[in-house]
């Protein structure tokens, strides 16, 4: 390990190990359901996210100023996924800020899984991952689409899975660096720093209330000139269930830049 490395790391612990406040109290309580359609843009402390969701303006809500519910019902898809044919379930937001092969990057949440079947013979469901590059940004590149770092629901477990690349050697393999149980209806918090790199500076830490759970040191993210990753969060499942998927996520903060959450024609409409 580098000694620049060791240093910024026990900062990063130091700093970051304390656990989040976790929502006790579900705020849809207290606080009207905000609905975004998809291809609507919020902000969440500064940051924006676009939405990719089905019709139903149940399937991405907002809360108050910092919760966000994703509902999945069985069937239900995001236009694009069914004109191509897909089997994929979503109701997504993705970041609009880029991290390049080479920088860092880090957020922090609170999560509660509602429902969601994660029996054996089902396909696994993401719930957070580190996305790209898109495709549009390689011309004439394959591959590279699955995710360099996600945090997915299989089997009753959260699993926690690195990937890397380059255009020289292709996908390697997956890692699974981390595995936690499934609950269902608590809120745990999680935080996740990512440098995307290579052998000798690609890594990624991982704190669950407060505890570390990952220090993986190796390879992360996919080498190739100008593709870019970004952040995803929500429910991206495969293979249709029989019952609905709901997650709850709270104070997302990207890059410590707070969490405070606001629909962009909130903003225009109080200027």
């Amino acid at each position: 390990m580098k000694y620049s490395r060791f240093l910024n790391g026990s900062t990063r612990l130091l700093r970051r190990t304390k656990a989040l406040p976790l929502l006790a109290v579900f705020a849809a309580s207290c606080a009207v359901a905000q609905p975004l359609s998809d291809g609507e843009r919020v902000f969440i402390g500064g940051n924006v996210f676009g939405a990719q969701a089905p019709e139903d303006s149940r399937a991405i809500q907002t809360f108050g100023d910092d919760l966000i519910r994703f509902a999945v019902a069985p069937g239900e898809q995001w236009a694009r996924d069914n004109r191509k044919g897909s089997n994929a379930e979503r109701a997504e937001l993705f970041s609009h800020d880029k991290i390049r092969f080479g920088e860092e990057t880090s957020v922090s949440f609170a999560v509660r899984i509602e429902e969601m079947d994660s029996s054996p013979g089902r396909k696994h469901a993401l719930l957070f991952q580190l996305h790209g590059p898109n495709r549009t940004e390689m011309p004439g590149v394959e591959g590279f689409a699955p995710p360099p770092f996600d945090m997915r629901v299989r089997r009753g477990q959260i699993h926690f899975v690195v990937r890397s690349g380059a255009l020289d050697r292709g996908e390697d393999g997956d890692r699974v660096i981390a595995t936690v149980p499934l609950e269902y209806g608590s809120w745990s918090s999680y935080r996740f720093d990512v440098g995307l790199g290579d052998e000798a500076s690609g890594y990624v830490d991982i704190w669950k209330d407060g505890v570390q759970i990952a220090a993986y040191e190796g390879p992360v993210g996919y080498d190739v000139g100008g593709g870019r990753h970004y952040w995803k969060f929500g429910i991206y499942q495969f293979g249709r269930r029989n019952t609905p998927s709901v997650v709850d996520f709270g104070q997302v903060s990207l890059n410590s830049r707070g969490y405070l959450l606001q629909h962009e024609k909130d903003i225009v409409s109080s200027k």
